[in-house]
């Protein structure tokens, strides 16, 4: 009985442990952002409303004319964020990782796709998950 308890108490523990590092890293990560932008003498906040107001370099002609591709893509990326949620899913509630070349190259492709499509469309869902998965991926490429 005590064994059980203390097994159940170390798994608590190792999962606290790995929020606790992916939030660590969530916050290293901005405040190196924060910290090279006070080097460079420019204003992390101002850039990034610079970046998510600026006009539109893209015409907005080419963006209505190829509308059905951006939206397929926009389709396209919802479908693989339900498809990876419920592959990562099935490993952890076997307790288990997913396989290393799995989390990369799916962290890799989401965040290309919603990279791409949040600077030609620019919303902001687009824009939170390309920041999200830039995390992601470079979380993966430190871990392993």
């Amino acid at each position: 009985m005590a064994e059980e308890r203390f097994e159940e108490l170390e798994k608590r523990l190792s999962q606290a442990e790995k929020i606790a590092n992916i939030v660590s890293l969530m916050l290293t990560s901005l405040l190196t952002l924060s910290m090279l932008s006070d080097v460079l003498g420019i204003s992390f906040a101002e850039l990034v409303h610079r970046v998510v107001t600026l006009p539109w370099v893209i015409p907005i002609e080419i963006i209505e004319q190829y509308y059905w591709l951006w939206y397929s893509l926009e389709v396209f990326l919802l479908i693989l964020l339900i498809v990876d949620q419920a592959i990562t899913y099935r490993f952890l509630a076997k307790n288990i990782e997913p396989p290393r070349t799995y989390v990369l190259y799916m962290n890799l492709v989401m965040f290309l796709l919603s990279f791409w499509l949040g600077l030609i469309i620019r919303t902001g869902t687009l824009i939170m998950i390309a920041f999200l998965s830039s995390f992601s991926l470079i979380y993966t490429l430190m871990k392993r």
